[in-house]
């Protein structure tokens, strides 16, 4: 059980620092930081718990399973919830900022798409101290 954990927490890292160089780099956490943040926070928890449960396992084992069944809940309680925050930030900050959106998406030769909102740095950061 912990090799797989670890094997996830090493294929987290290898996706937070493959995605670092695919966003511009700020110097505030953005939502995706918060995300694999607290991802990685989970799967550190789940590490600790196979640990725990392992070495109670050897002298008390129904306690062990105990724990090991309610970590399940608690922990994919967890996720859910986290998926569910995440989700309605998003839909905050979508909902305070597309009122101050361009109607169309340029691209750097200034070619129009339809339907899809942008805007430039400068004018962003102006709607954020607004907000």
């Amino acid at each position: 059980r912990v090799s797989i954990v670890l094997s996830l927490l090493l294929t987290v890292m290898a996706f937070k620092f493959t995605v670092a160089d695919l966003v511009p780099r700020v110097a505030y956490f953005t939502f995706l930081d918060l995300y694999l943040f607290l991802g990685i926070f989970l799967l550190v928890l789940v590490a600790a718990e196979n640990a725990v449960v392992k070495v109670l396992s050897e002298t008390r084992p129904i306690l062990a399973a105990s724990i090991d069944d309610a970590m399940l809940l608690i922990i994919a309680g967890a996720w859910m919830l986290l998926q569910l925050v995440l989700v309605a930030l998003v839909h905050i900050y979508y909902a305070r900022v597309q009122p101050h959106l361009e109607p169309r998406l340029v691209l750097p030769d200034e070619t129009p798409i339809g339907g899809v909102m942008i805007l430039p740095r400068a004018e962003l950061r102006k709607v954020w101290r607004r907000l």
